[in-house]
């Protein structure tokens, strides 16, 4: 009878964790972001993908901020199939080159 219980209760357990830590929580937001200009960083894979993505669906003109040009444009490639992407970027980690983005945002939108 323990064992049962026990396994029973690893059973919950397990099913807690997967639905809080695994899937986690979604944007449920419907805002619309038309007229908003983001700035995405690491936008060529993982969640800053899925990111841009969503914010170009909701309206938004999406700034994909990435350090391969060559992935940043196969992003760019996915995420215009998925959506309307208005403006790409290629971005570096170095300081200076993060400089002349930030110069370059501010003349494009300012």
């Amino acid at each position: 009878m323990f064992f049962i219980l026990l396994v029973l209760g690893l059973i919950v357990l397990a099913y807690i964790f997967r639905q809080v830590v695994v899937i986690g929580k979604s944007c449920k937001s419907n805002a619309k972001l038309h007229g908003k200009t983001v700035i995405v960083t690491g936008s060529n894979t993982g969640i800053g993908k899925t990111t841009a993505i969503v914010l170009a669906k909701r309206g938004a003109r999406v700034i994909l901020a990435c350090r391969s040009k060559q992935r940043g444009e196969a992003a760019l490639e996915d995420i215009k199939r998925a959506s309307i992407c208005r403006f790409f970027l290629s971005f570096s980690a170095k300081l200076v080159r993060i400089k002349d983005f930030s110069c370059t945002i501010q003349l494009c939108y300012v």
